[in-house]
């Protein structure tokens, strides 16, 4: 798939407002004042933001970052590694992330970055398909779909990216694959 048509169906699954997610992000926004949103692609989400607090979004591809600086010029873009994000300590007060983390390569070091930058007592939430079943992988793993499954049933993808250190909070857990984090 080219990028032009992979963005058009990331666009149109953007547009949607009904996500448990996606509500608890407006609800939180509408108390930030400096909001990020990981893999923005091209921007549609973090422009459906209703804010007076000031909206960044980054992503590591400059397609996206062109076509969301064009589209919402009242928002900032910056195009970046989300391992390695240009932002000072505890930055934001909130930071999102919906159906990235499994495009990564190191999510542990993702989410380890990701809190550096959120301010204490701060909200993040990041949002991905089930990605420590056994049976899932993201498309750009490196790992086979067999050693996917075996490592997944042996409980070694929880060992390496160090899950049961994230605890949701009580009432904001919407399904095994979302997570709301408050430091």
């Amino acid at each position: 798939m080219n990028q032009k048509k992979y963005y058009q169906i990331s666009h149109e699954a953007s547009l949607n407002k009904t996500h448990p997610a996606v509500l608890e992000i407006q609800r939180a926004a509408a108390n930030s004042k400096r909001i990020l949103d990981l893999g923005c692609g091209d921007g549609t989400r973090l422009g459906n933001i209703k804010t007076e607090g000031k909206r960044i979004g980054v992503d590591i591809n400059d397609y996206a970052i062109k076509k969301a600086t064009k589209n919402y010029p009242e928002i900032e873009f910056v195009q970046a590694d989300i391992e390695k994000l240009p932002f000072s300590n505890g930055d934001f007060d909130l930071i999102y992330s919906m159906f990235v983390l499994e495009h990564t390569q190191n999510p542990e070091k993702v989410i380890n970055e990701t809190v550096r930058i959120l301010k204490k007592g701060g909200t993040l939430i990041m949002v991905a398909p089930n990605y420590g079943a056994p049976n899932r992988r993201s498309p750009n793993s490196k790992e086979g779909k067999i050693e996917k499954l075996i490592n997944g049933f042996n409980n070694k993808r929880e060992k390496i990216l160090g899950w049961t250190r994230v605890v949701p909070r009580k009432g904001q857990y919407f399904i095994d694959a979302n997570l709301i984090y408050s430091p």
